[in-house]
């Protein structure tokens, strides 16, 4: 019987420091409940500014600097949505979501916080996450990732928790960032067993809910108790982090322009290299012809000269010697 994984964890030295000696003690040392960590969110004022829909349904971007266009079509109204979402996000969160403590430098890659949900096993844990977004969200779902361990059947060991809307690897234009941390939040309250990454910790989910949530609460305390303060960020910091976005997809744009117009005149290059390669090979080609023929003229030649001697032997010595 192979040993489960939860129990393979504690064995490999990553136990709780005051986990009882036997792992089936029902955790009866040293099990308290966490205090209850209540965090203040202070009210963003929202601005859309220039984040509007014209008439033909064009989503027109505010870039925050006047040398950057304000509609650079679908790269810009990629990131006028991504920072939409975080301006109302951070304005309104999800229940028991928040920023994380860094400072928001980068519209795509950024942290955020899951304060544990009442009346679960994570109750009083605070779950920082790392949220990274590609350049085709929402057509593909953004990658989080919890940065602490976390005892869990759908979360694995990177940390990536496997979500039921995610299961077909891709997103939908509907997807927003508040529906995924909802989900989030959700699987934590209730795992999705037929999503599970670990089969012994959704066996024991199944078997003994008690003793499930007494080992997520341990870890919970052991690994997600530290508490952390967010830093919420301000419209003048989106529209900074868009502005770097804005240039830097500026700067991607030039050096792809600058590695096309690289390939173009290295295949001129190669094109140029391999025409005068063909053309000497023509001259090549063209000389051995000259050549065969005129060593077939010479056989030719020297053919007619040897008929025409014999022809004259034959003429001289007709009535003999």
């Amino acid at each position: 019987m192979s040993t489960p994984f939860w129990e393979a964890r504690w064995l490999q030295g990553a136990a709780p420091k005051d986990l009882a000696p036997t792992l089936y003690e029902k955790a009866s040392r040293g099990i308290h409940k966490i205090n209850n960590h209540t965090t203040h969110t202070p009210q963003i004022r929202h601005s859309k500014r220039g984040d509007e829909e014209g008439e033909d349904g064009t989503l027109l971007l505010y870039a925050g600097a006047d040398d950057l266009s304000t509609n650079l079509e679908r790269d810009g109204s990629w990131r006028g949505r991504v920072r939409n979402e975080l301006s109302e996000l951070w304005a309104d969160p999800p229940a028991f979501c928040r920023p994380g403590a860094s400072p928001m430098k980068d519209l795509f890659h950024w942290e955020m916080v899951i304060d544990g949900p009442t009346g679960s096993p994570y109750e009083g844990g605070m779950f920082p996450l790392n949220v990274d977004l590609s350049n085709e969200y929402p057509a593909r779902p953004p990658k989080i990732t919890f940065q602490t361990e976390v005892f869990h059947p759908n979360i694995n060991s990177e940390g990536e928790m496997v979500l039921d809307i995610f299961s077909g690897g891709e997103g939908t234009p509907a997807l927003r960032m508040d529906k995924v941390l909802h989900s989030i939040v959700s699987v934590l309250y209730d795992p999705l067993l037929d999503f599970s990454v670990h089969g012994d910790i959704a066996n024991l989910y199944k078997n003994d809910i008690k003793l499930y949530e007494e080992l997520a609460t341990v870890w919970t305390r052991e690994y997600s108790s530290t508490p952390i303060v967010s830093h919420y960020p301000t419209e003048g910091e989106l529209d900074h982090c868009e502005m770097i976005a804005a240039q830097a997809a500026l700067e991607k744009a030039a050096e792809k322009e600058s590695e096309k117009k690289a390939a173009e005149e290295e295949s001129e290059k190669k094109a140029a290299e391999n025409e005068r390669k063909e053309e000497a090979r023509l001259r090549r080609l063209k000389a051995e012809e000259e050549r065969e023929r005129r060593r077939k003229e010479e056989e030719k030649n020297e053919t007619f000269l040897q008929w025409l001697w014999r022809m004259l032997l034959a003429f001289l010595f007709r009535d003999g010697p």
